[in-house]
């Protein structure tokens, strides 16, 4: 027994690995909206990489209108009038089927129980087929930096 006790107590420090010599290559700089960025530098390959997280998520959405944290992530993404676009007229008419089809999905959810199972289905078979077809407009994701574009930005959800 006196033999367990020991390994419980040894073994973190036997097997433990040393983070302060990666804690001190991490500085901290807070822009003035307080954004907090942790910049850790390595100069191994010429390559840029950064993870974002907010600390924001569905559990902060209203109670009613869910999927504004989700809304939001992809407009970072979406880009602007000239910018991740192939066709903004065509785009904004896409866009606007797929909020009215939206619009409609979530009255339907919002009656519970009492919803109509197939209605449901059928919108959210339309919304989708809705979303597809926007998307058909969205330019491959770039990012611009100091005036030059940087293709094939990967961004993923969690």
């Amino acid at each position: 027994m006196l033999v367990i006790g020991l390994m419980i107590v040894v073994a973190p420090f036997a097997f433990g690995f040393d983070f302060s010599e990666l804690e001190n290559s991490v500085t901290e700089h807070t822009l003035k909206n307080v954004l907090k960025i942790l910049i850790m530098e390595r100069h191994d390959a010429p390559v840029a990489s950064f993870v974002t997280f907010a600390n924001v998520g569905g559990v902060d959405d209203p109670k009613e209108y869910t999927g504004l944290a989700y809304m939001f992530e992809h407009m970072a993404f979406k880009g602007t009038n000239t910018i991740g676009t192939t066709d903004i007229d065509n785009e904004l008419k896409a866009m606007a089927v797929d909020d009215s089809i939206w619009y409609l999905l979530r009255a339907e959810r919002k009656k519970d129980r009492l919803a109509d199972s197939t209605r449901l289905e059928e919108l959210t078979q339309a919304f989708d087929e809705a979303i597809e077809a926007a998307n058909q407009r969205v330019a491959q994701k770039y990012l611009i930096v100091d005036n030059r574009t940087v293709v094939h930005l990967n961004t993923t959800e969690s």
